[in-house]
């Protein structure tokens, strides 16, 4: 192969990890869930203080996939970018009162991203949660959650090659081998990472099926001890600090109906993302039957500069199950040659008592679908 075409490959290549690497750090190190309040203690470790009863919620999401026709015929030939997150979460009452208040939680979430056969992130995390609660007519509490785990990072070798040319500094030289560059030659990284929350919750256990206002608001600073996730020996790319805000209203606004108005900002480095939304939950008469709904929720929420989103729902005390869809709107996914540059969402939510003590408990209504 002619130099200049072998230094025009390892050119896109080089392109390519730093799209996924750094450019990207936002995207692969968390995912941009448009269903956001669905993803548990993967959104605020501050969660887990929250469930009342032992709960397991999942949520998976498939965007930028490839569109068949003209430019692409094969569709399963492209690039899939799949993410998922499962959370689990275990009360914490710390009294053998059964009808003493509950305390906090301890949560263990997973989570895995795929950027298409190339691109691979793993992540185990686990926690907990302490509730003060406070208010004499109306209840409110404050919850602080920390998290710690570790975030693997690997890329598969089988379609991805740097080429002998790159010098892990951002630059070219024929005479350089990148074998030694690369820690024990794996393109693969695994890295320790911290998260704490809060979250403050006014009138957290009311009634939804009579008139009132119950209101929540979540602060998030994720990655904080700043993870080196660099590939390469002696070479430094840490991952940026995540900053969250999540803040939503419930209002009963009819005999059968509530309103639940909510905005979600997130900024990682010079990255950032404000979604404003609105859902509305339809109640259905409370009852005991597991599979039996008693809501219905529909929902719109629009992230600025990027994407409409359309949600929809419906659950019970016991379950819930949701899906959401982007039609995206900016300019960059508009122009991507063959990609449809949509993407959807489904989030499922179930919880099971697992003593008399979260029978009993005073409930949160916690800011999921």
């Amino acid at each position: 192969m002619p130099f200049s075409m072998r230094f025009t490959k390892k050119i896109y290549i080089f392109i390519f990890l730093i799209f996924f690497f750094k450019k990207s750090t936002f995207a692969q190190s968390d995912a941009a869930f448009s269903q956001f309040y669905a993803s548990s203690i993967y959104l605020n470790p501050a969660i887990a203080g929250l469930e009342h009863r032992f709960a397991i919620t999942g949520i998976h999401r498939t965007q930028y996939a490839l569109s068949g026709g003209e430019k692409n015929p094969n569709p399963s030939s492209g690039s899939v970018y799949n993410t998922q997150s499962l959370s689990v979460i275990i009360p914490w009452h710390g009294s053998k009162d059964e009808e003493a208040p509950q305390r906090g939680g301890f949560g263990i979430n997973v989570y895995k991203a795929a950027g298409g056969q190339n691109m691979n992130t793993l992540g185990f995390s686990f926690g907990g949660a302490y509730n003060l609660r406070f208010g004499s007519t109306v209840p409110q509490n404050i919850t602080f959650g920390l998290q710690g785990g570790i975030i693997q990072k690997s890329v598969n070798q089988e379609n991805i090659r740097l080429g002998s040319g790159y010098d892990g500094s951002g630059g070219f030289n024929q005479n350089t081998n990148t074998d030694n560059l690369i820690a024990d030659n794996k393109l693969s990284k695994i890295m320790p990472d911290f998260m704490a929350g809060l979250l403050y919750y006014y009138n957290a256990g009311r009634n939804v099926y009579a008139p009132g206002i119950s209101f929540y608001l979540g602060l998030v600073a994720g990655h904080i001890n700043a993870p080196n996730q660099s590939l390469f020996i002696g070479k430094t790319d840490r991952i940026s600090p995540t900053f969250k805000i999540h803040s939503g209203i419930e209002i009963h606004i009819a005999k059968k109906i509530n309103m639940s108005p909510n905005v979600f900002w997130v900024k990682s480095g010079s990255n950032a993302a404000f979604t404003l939304g609105t859902t509305f939950t339809y109640l259905i008469p409370d009852h005991d039957e597991y599979f039996k709904p008693t809501r219905l929720v529909f929902g719109y929420s629009y992230r600025f500069g990027d994407a409409m989103i359309f949600q929809f729902g419906f659950g019970s005390k016991y379950y819930g199950l949701g899906f959401s869809y982007d039609f995206y709107t900016n300019d960059f996914r508009r122009y991507l040659s063959g990609f449809a540059g949509n993407a959807y969402e489904i989030s499922f939510k179930t919880t099971l008592h697992i003593s008399k003590k979260s029978k009993k408990s005073s409930k949160f209504h916690t800011p999921l679908m």
